[in-house]
C-alpha cells in the first residue's frame, strides 16, 4: 500500500486530511477534552495510538500524536509517524479513474472485461453465469457484486497468498476464485476487492503500476515536496 510521509503542501494536506503529516502546531487548550478522550482510548486498549489534524479556515488549529506507534517498544505515535493509507486509497483510485476518463482514455461505463479478459465469463456463487462484468463506476461505488468486505475471504490483503504478489496476479485470482455475490449494479456492498480491481483497470489503461499512477496523476500535479512510498514491514 502507498504510504505518505514528510511535509507536504497545503493542497495535498487537504486531500489526505487526517492521514497527512504536517509540522507541529501549537497545542490549543480548547481541545484538552478531546485529547483526554483519545488518551483514555489508548489506556483502555480501544486503540494503540494515532495522530489528529484539525484545520479551521485554512489554518492548522491542532496537530498532535497520541498513544503508541509500537506498543511493545513504547515508541510514541507522532504527528509525522508514517501511516498506511488503507481505505483512503479508494477516493484516490476514483480520482485517478475520472482523470483518465476526462482525457478519453477510460470509459467508466464499459464492462471491465473489455480491459481485463479474466472477467470475460463472470458468474455468481451459485454457478449462474452473469450477462456482463461490472463497470469501473460500479467497482468504485461498491455495486459491482464482488465479494463484500464482511464476507468470508472479503479482505484478502490480510491473506498470505497475496503477500509479495503483483496487483495483476492478485486480481486474476479474484476473477477465478472469487465468484460474484450479486449481479453487477443490483446491490450495494462495501468491497475493497472491487477497489483493487478498479486499480488494476487503471494500471492496464495507463501502462504503469498503481503507485506510479498515483504519483503521476495526483502527487506531481499537486506538487508535494517530501512524500515517498514504502511497503510496511
Amino acid at each position: 500500500p502507498l504510504m505518505i510521509t514528510g511535509r507536504i503542501h497545503q493542497s495535498f494536506r487537504l486531500l489526505l486530511l487526517l492521514l497527512a503529516t504536517i509540522a507541529q502546531a501549537e497545542e490549543n487548550p480548547e481541545f484538552s477534552g478531546l485529547m483526554d478522550y483519545l488518551d483514555a482510548s489508548v489506556s483502555d486498549g480501544t486503540v494503540a495510538g494515532g495522530s489528529i489534524l484539525l484545520i479551521h479556515q485554512g489554518k492548522v488549529v491542532l496537530a498532535k500524536g497520541f498513544g503508541y506507534a509500537d506498543i511493545k517498544g513504547k515508541a510514541p505515535f507522532e504527528v509525522e509517524t508514517p501511516v498506511v493509507l488503507a481505505s483512503i486509497s479508494k477516493p484516490l483510485v476514483g480520482t485517478v479513474a475520472f482523470r483518465l476518463a476526462d482525457r478519453d482514455r477510460l470509459d467508466l461505463l464499459e464492462p471491465i472485461s473489455q480491459r481485463l479478459r479474466e472477467f470475460a465469463e463472470p458468474q455468481l456463487e451459485s454457478g449462474e453465469k452473469l450477462p456482463r462484468a461490472p463497470s469501473t463506476v460500479e467497482l468504485l461505488t461498491h455495486t459491482s457484486g464482488l465479494r463484500s468486505h464482511d464476507s468470508p475471504g472479503g479482505r484478502p490483503w490480510f491473506a498470505e497468498w497475496t503477500f509479495g504478489e503483483s496487483l495483476g496476479d492478485v486480481v486474476k485470482r479474484y476473477a477465478t476464485d472469487f465468484a460474484f455475490e450479486n449481479p453487477p449494479g443490483t446491490k450495494y456492498a462495501y468491497s475493497g476487492i472491487g477497489t483493487d480491481v478498479a486499480a488494476r483497470v487503471i494500471e492496464i489503461t495507463s501502462g504503469g503500476t498503481r503507485n506510479e499512477v498515483f504519483i503521476k496523476e495526483l502527487a506531481e500535479p499537486l506538487g508535494p515536496d517530501g512524500d515517498h512510498q514504502a511497503q510496511p514491514d
